[in-house]
């Protein structure tokens, strides 16, 4: 068996089943191991009869253990892709939509409750989940008249606070008294009994002997007994006056206490009111045509709690000042938002962070963010992607997003490696937890944009390459970058014009697996046709390896090139001798005079299609597979075409090289454990050193076994659920071991202890 061992930053090919293959020299060494063949799961000899390392012991083999796949157990708490916590914030909750069962934590892939969903084909997932305010108050111990920068506690148990008020014509009245027995908060509440009289409208009221300044605060919160009369009730706040005051009406249509929550920005202004400047408080019932007895309790101005959300993502997220790398979405009540209230265009800095729209942040009872902010840039706010334990700030960004959001440290909980996070500023709890149209709840959608990393690395230098599209593969000779033949291609940086100069000898070889040799494809080149044409590609075309050097093209070389065989192809020009040849294999397949101008294109070369004048040339996008592409700038001899075509390396004149060995495809996840006896994901749990790694579906089982347990591991899987990297931190003198087994039946399970036999037979 073949694998791919890396201890940093050295790699090297190992052939050498159940043999030592790395020694530990100082403490905290890192040993990186890449199965080369598929595997999907991971297991560690952990005590599953205590239930520790939960799902990544031998027990769970079979099921779980990969930072892509969902679990199903009770309790969640494994930090997979998409687990989403509450990172700060008192008493905030989540819940689904089918169920009120109040957590802190959850994994979207749980069940279809979540809404999750992966589109792979656009490297996106999305879930979503409701986020509650369970918190009443900033400061519940406030008493009457009390206040701090977050509350202002206005009445409490002091009924000698309020006065009756009343007018209008009609034929009742209101008697108030203290109540100690029907009381919501505290040790009384405020009775009101509305009986026969001679006024339409009545209630209490309180005038302020100076001015409040209610403007620092976002919210007016108070409890009151619900008769359903069907009876409108009207709060009123002078400020200052009756000719500057503001007012807000909904209607008793409830029955027993209920707390009305009420943001100061959604009441009606009649004159020019200041909410720095109060100097009465009113609360009455209008139009009046019954008699009934409620009651009226604690009432404060508040002003909300944020809470910051963390969510575990992959590795790599779309970047790029106009690509969106996330964004979140609400429920309008009727459907989600068409566009987010966050929307994050990460660009790699914090310069072009997010867009934050407050309007469309609604909470359940219709009220949205702005209602409570008068402002679209208030009330939420994003956070970068970072590894766990590291602060995010918003720095570069506030003219985006709310900077009272602060910071988030994104949580030292294990699991995915990489968090982002957004920040809500949610209205305090109304009580109605399981109602659909509380102020204190909203339902959120969560869309993620994922990549790999999209850098393909000039091993020579610094004429690096992005990839468009491509997968990156596992060939006979290392790895490689699969083509789709429509689009996919990388951008480089290398310059043929000043890396090789006109005229001057050169040499392109590379290793490939043509899937189309009937069309003109490209393996690499550019061209330019102004001010003269200038040629610089090699191509297969109608079956034949075909070349475009200068001014001159050959079509017609009667170089064969295979489809679906794998195959070395080098161009030689030699300025000595004017002469073009090309190498099959190792082997000169084809000489011809060189007469043209050598005038190179100033353009940089793209691998997979040509090119043309700075745009991929449409229609001559390669398919198939490439594994390694060289330049040289001289002329390689005969014996060199051999070498490289056999897999040695020549340097002497070797000016660039894309292998594609670099850690890239859509959608990796790594996954992080720690040194601790933690039953999810604490190392000292391991009860015995060894790891195994195997395909639910395949007949073989590939393994690491050490000497001592490791401190330190990471394990990362592509969106596809393959694990392709493991790396592990050892003590001092750990030694590593790599072996393999096969075994007919991976489920088999004779002694019925919930571990398959195949680990108890082939590790012992």
């Amino acid at each position: 068996m073949s694998y791919r061992i890396q201890k940093k930053p050295y790699r090297k090919p190992i052939k050498a089943p159940y043999e030592l293959v790395y020694v530990a020299t100082k403490d905290n060494d890192v040993f990186v191991f890449k199965p080369i063949n598929k595997v999907t799961r991971m297991c560690l000899p952990a005590d599953y009869a205590n239930n520790k390392l939960y799902l990544w012991n031998q027990k769970r083999a079979l099921e779980y253990a990969n930072p892509w796949q969902g679990t199903y157990a009770s309790d969640s708490r494994f930090g997979f892709l998409g687990t989403t916590i509450i990172n700060s914030g008192d008493s905030i909750v989540f819940h689904r939509k089918d169920n009120y069962k109040e957590i802190d934590e959850i994994e979207p892939k749980l069940s279809y409750a979540w809404g999750w969903s992966h589109d792979k084909t656009n490297h996106k997932f999305s879930y979503e989940f409701y986020l509650n305010n369970n918190r009443e108050e900033s400061n519940p111990s406030l008493t009457d008249g009390q206040s701090d920068s977050n509350e202002a506690c206005i009445y409490d148990d002091d009924e000698s606070f309020w006065s009756i008020r009343r007018g209008g014509t009609g034929s009742y009245d209101i008697q108030l008294s203290e109540e100690t027995v029907e009381v919501q908060k505290g040790n009384s509440s405020q009775k009101m009994e509305i009986i026969t009289g001679s006024y339409s409208w009545m209630g209490v009221q309180h005038t302020y002997a100076s001015e409040q300044d209610w403007s620092g605060y976002d919210f007016l919160c108070f409890w009151i007994y619900g008769v359903n009369t069907g009876l409108t009730i009207s709060v009123e706040i002078f400020a200052p006056d009756d000719q500057n005051w503001f007012y807000y009406q909904f209607t008793d249509n409830f029955n027993g206490w209920k707390r009305i929550v009420i943001p100061l920005r959604k009441f009606t202004a009649s004159g020019s009111p200041d909410w720095s400047k109060v100097t009465m408080i009113s609360i009455v019932y209008l139009s009046v045509d019954q008699t009934f007895t409620s009651y009226l309790d604690r009432i404060v101005v508040d002003v909300g709690q944020w809470v910051k959300v963390e969510v575990f993502v992959p590795d790599q997220l779309k970047v790029g000042s106009s690509i969106r790398s996330w964004r979140v979405f609400s429920w309008d009540g009727s459907a989600w938002t068409t566009d987010g209230f966050l929307d994050v265009f990460d660009a790699g800095t914090q310069d072009n962070l997010s867009n934050c729209y407050s309007g469309n942040l609604y909470f359940l009872d219709g009220t949205t963010q702005y209602d409570v902010t008068q402002d679209y840039r208030k009330g939420a706010s994003a956070f970068l992607v970072g590894n766990r334990g590291e602060t995010k700030s918003l720095e570069g960004s506030a003219e985006n997003m709310d900077s009272d959001a602060g910071t988030i440290t994104y949580s030292s909980y294990y699991g995915c490696l990489k968090r982002i996070g957004f920040a809500i500023k949610l209205p305090p709890d109304d009580g109605q937890d399981s109602s659909t149209n509380g102020i204190s709840q909203c339902k959120l959608k969560l869309e993620v944009y994922y990549e790999g990393d999209l850098t393909v690395k000039d091993t020579m230098g610094n004429k690096n390459g992005t990839r468009y599209g491509g997968l990156q593969v596992v060939t006979p000779y290392g790895y490689g970058l699969s083509l789709n033949g429509s689009s996919n291609y990388v951008s480089t940086l290398f310059n043929p014009n000043s890396e090789i100069g006109n005229g001057n000898s050169f040499s392109v070889g590379f290793r490939v697996y043509p899937e189309n040799v009937t069309d003109f494809l490209a393996v690499l080149g550019c061209f330019v046709t102004t001010p003269s044409t200038s040629r610089f590609y090699f191509q297969v075309n109608e079956g034949q390896w075909v070349w475009g050097y200068g001014s001159e093209y050959d079509l017609n070389t009667n170089v064969t090139a295979d489809a679906n065989t794998w195959q070395y192809i080098l161009f030689v020009y030699d300025a000595t001798t004017n002469t073009i040849k090309i190498y099959k294999n190792g082997s000169e397949a084809y000489s011809t005079t060189y007469s043209g101008d050598g005038t190179l294109p100033s353009l940089p070369v793209f691998l997979g299609v040509t090119n043309d004048g700075g745009s991929p040339e449409a229609g001559h996008y390669f398919d198939g597979v490439i594994a390694e592409i060289r330049v040289w700038n001289r002329a390689l001899t005969s014996t060199e075409a051999q070498s490289v075509s056999n897999g040695q390396k020549v340097t002497d004149g070797l000016i660039a090289e894309w292998l594609f060995e670099d850690d890239y495809d859509f959608g990796r996840t790594t996954y992080e454990f720690e040194d601790s006896t933690n039953q999810y994901y604490g190392l000292q749990n391991i009860n015995d050193s060894w790891i195994c790694l195997f395909d639910a579906s395949s007949k073989n089982i590939e393994f690491l076994i050490l000497s001592n347990r490791p401190t330190g591991l990471k394990v990362r899987a592509d969106e596809n659920e393959e694990i392709d990297r493991i790396e592990l931190t050892l003590p001092k003198g750990t030694k590593v071991y790599i072996g393999e087994l096969i075994h007919s039946d991976l489920t088999r399970d004779r002694d019925s202890d919930g571990v398959p036999d195949f680990l108890e037979e082939g590790l012992g």
